[in-house]
Parts: C-alpha cells; structure tokens; sequence
C-alpha cells in the first residue's frame, strides 16, 4: 500500500511561543485529515439515498448549505442539493459506513488523498482570514460549525469554523503549500514567529 506524504513535510511546523513566552497571535499547524468522502445524487432521491449513511454517522438529515453537523468524530457539509462531504476521523469507519450505500442511487467519491488540512487559530485569526478570504467572517454570519466553499488566492477550498477563533481550511493537496505559504505571509503582522 502506499503511503501518503503531505506536501507540508516539513513546512507546516506548529508556531511556537513568542520570545518572552507570550502566546501567538496566530498559530498556523496542518492537521489530520481522516477520511473524506464526496456523495452525490439525484434530486428525486438524494435523501433517500444517503440516510443509511447518515444514520449510521449518527445523524437525522442532510443538513443545510452554511452549518456543518457533527457527532462523535464525523462531520456533514451540504455542499450542493445534491451533494454532501462526509468527513471522519477515522478514514476506515467512513470507508465502512459509505459501503452500504446503494450505487445505483449514490455516487461516491473518496477525497481522503486529495485534501490537506491547514489549521489558522489564534486571538487574530479572524483578522488573518479576512484578509486571506472575501467570506464574512463575522459572529453571526459564519459562527461555529460553519463552513463556505470559496477561494483563496485562485484556489478553490472549503473553510470550517471550528471554534471562536480556530479555523481548517480544506485546500486541494496539489495546492496545500501555495496556500500554506500565503497564509504565513498573511499571518506574519499578527505573531511573534511564524514557521
């Protein structure tokens, strides 16, 4: 089996404290991924099809197009009518849940070796994901358990909000250090080291 390297390796180092033992501003970190399957549909039975993986996930629907749900170690985003990134910490217990799905009524697609997950949090990382993304980052517009498919400098990724001030952006692996670098550069007004 192959084993799979990040683009990262070596780049996407924690930022460690200030020089005189501060906190950050802002800690930039890749994070695990899991697994992530993209399932699609057709309109007259979309939602028919997917609950028995939802089920087993442990969710009662498809959710809606701005807040992701979660339960135990699994997350749910409506991307599209029609389509749903299922997100799990453990890539085979995803693999397992979405293989009793009917092929004929759900389509599959495993993204689990095409995404990197870089991690902005800090007491400015609203202020560093203003100015990386054209979303509102405000409160009440993308609270926790948020999420926008939008772009980062050209690049197509979708940002989750995982906590007041702790955001993962899902970036295209192909494209994981271009953003990983604007990113740095971004957050560097914002902290006392940045790696």
């Amino acid at each position: 089996m192959l084993e799979r390297r990040s683009p990262l390796t070596g780049y996407a180092l924690p930022v460690s404290s200030g020089p005189t033992g501060e906190a950050p501003g802002i800690r930039l970190s890749e994070q695990p991924l899991g697994g992530l399957v993209q399932v699609s549909g057709w309109s007259d039975s979309f939602e028919v099809a997917v609950m028995p993986a939802l089920d087993r996930l442990g969710f009662s629907g498809a959710g809606d197009f701005r807040n992701m749900q979660t339960a135990n170690e699994a997350q749910v985003m409506r991307v599209a009518p029609n389509r749903l990134l299922l997100r799990h910490a453990n890539p085979l217990a995803l693999a397992d849940v979405v293989s009793c799905l009917d092929v004929s009524r759900a389509l599959t697609l495993d993204l689990s070796s095409a995404r990197n997950v870089i991690r902005i949090e800090g007491l400015h990382a609203v202020q560093v994901m203003v100015r990386l993304s054209s979303v509102d980052f405000g409160f009440e517009a993308f609270p926790v358990t948020g999420f926008a498919q939008t772009g980062i400098h050209h690049v197509g990724v979708l940002i989750q909000r995982i906590g007041r001030t702790r955001f993962d952006i899902l970036v295209p692996t192909t494209w994981a250090l271009s953003v990983w670098e604007m990113a740095r550069e971004t957050a560097t007004p914002f902290c006392h080291d940045v790696v």
